[in-house]
């Protein structure tokens, strides 16, 4: 009987694949140790306190759903030298393809001339994740919207603390926050901010599993936008930050003690400026022009593309056709929480109100025609679908 059993790697960045395999350890034994290899001589895109920190959180949610026990350890040096100290004779590995054959046997010979008896279980992958690797996964960033693209690679712990790395990167301050919300600040020669739980209630916001296109992946396509266009400075960014934090079907409203039913979502959003002045300080932001970018995106009262921030929000309008129709299935997903006729009445009077004003109004002339393809793309799908069902 296997009592325990170990499953290594550097986890950088922690895939669909590592998770399966995980899984099918915790099938052998009730107890999987799951081991973050470190080595001091490689370049790591997280650090190892990050990688535990995003494989305690994959193991938290596996183990509370499946029942399993999965510990997470991290190891400096030999993975086999610290299996043989915590008395574990097995370990599982997964194999791709004959290149990862060849290597997992010349480990297999390094592991048993340290542990001796050590046994290893070998694991093929689904065909659907025999191709997704670490290194594969972080080639895909760069290119626009490519947080959408590789979010069905991985686990949303692994997936939202990328992005948030990404979104930090791109912070014009000299700061640097967490990438989860329990994780620690100890971030280089960057400014440490002690008190960042405000910041931690950000992320855990836009980390919610309800959100499905309001999110991380969201804030980072505005970042990019707007950095493209040589605007990204402190108030762009933190008005970016901050516009969706809040919305109007989800918990997060009681996170940030906000009740009054009388203002927009934006109104809130932006009176969240005067908790980010005292966690940044005035030194650092300019708050009546974090308000005023937060308050051009609630669309409700006044579109505009004065502020660039509300054209980075509205870029979405006239990206490609797939980005567009994964947009629009999202926002659906969003609002699973009203039935199909509800939403689609609401959502069709929303765009054909939308595109008429963008006509009037005269904006994004350049790429009129391509807002007026998408749109009209989900305006006739609305359409078809639901047809038997309401009157446009």
């Amino acid at each position: 009987m296997i009592e325990k059993i170990a499953y290594a790697g550097s986890f950088d960045l922690f895939t669909n694949g590592h998770e399966w395999i995980l899984r099918e350890a915790a099938l052998l034994t009730k107890n999987v140790v799951l081991v973050v290899a470190n080595n001091p001589g490689k370049q790591y895109l997280f650090s190892l306190e990050q990688r535990v920190s995003i494989a305690m959180s994959i193991a938290k949610r596996i183990n509370k759903t499946e029942q399993t026990n999965i510990e997470v350890v991290s190891v400096d040096g030999y993975v086999a030298s610290a299996m043989k100290s915590m008395n574990i004779e097995y370990m599982i590995r997964g194999i791709r393809n004959i290149t990862d054959f060849e290597q997992e046997k010349l480990l297999q010979t390094v592991n048993s001339t340290i542990l001796g008896n050590i046994k290893t279980f070998f694991l093929m992958p689904p065909e659907n994740l025999a191709n997704i690797s670490s290194s594969f996964v972080k080639a895909l960033s760069g290119p626009r919207h490519w947080a959408w693209y590789v979010r069905n690679f991985l686990p949303s712990e692994s997936w939202n603390a990328w992005i948030w790395k990404k979104i930090w990167e791109l912070c014009p301050d000299d700061i640097m926050f967490p990438i989860e919300p329990t994780e620690e600040c100890k971030l280089g020669n960057k400014t440490i901010l002690s008190g960042h739980r405000f910041i931690s209630q950000i992320i855990a916001s836009y980390n919610s599993p309800s959100r499905s296109y309001h999110n991380a992946a969201h804030i980072l396509d505005m970042l990019e936008f707007i950095k493209e266009k040589n605007q990204l400075v402190s108030e762009t960014f933190w008005a970016v930050i901050l516009h969706d934090v809040i919305m109007q079907d989800n918990n997060n409203l009681t996170v940030f003690g906000h009740h009054d039913k009388d203002i927009s979502v934006e109104e809130k959003s932006a009176i969240l400026v005067e908790n980010l002045e005292l966690t940044l300080g005035k030194r650092i932001i300019k708050t009546s022009k974090i308000k005023k970018h937060i308050l051009a995106t609630d669309y409700s009262k006044k579109i505009s593309t004065k502020s660039i921030v509300s054209y980075a929000d509205l870029a979405i309008l006239f990206c490609d056709d797939n980005i567009y129709d994964d947009y629009s299935r999202n926002i659906r997903k969003e609002y699973s929480h009203y039935n199909d006729v509800d939403y689609a009445k609401g959502r069709l009077q929303i765009l054909k109100s939308l595109f008429q004003t963008i006509q009037d109004k005269k904006l994004f002339i350049s790429e009129q025609d391509i807002i007026q393809r998408n749109m009209t793309r989900e305006i006739e799908f609305l359409k078809k679908f639901f047809t038997h069902k309401i009157i446009i």
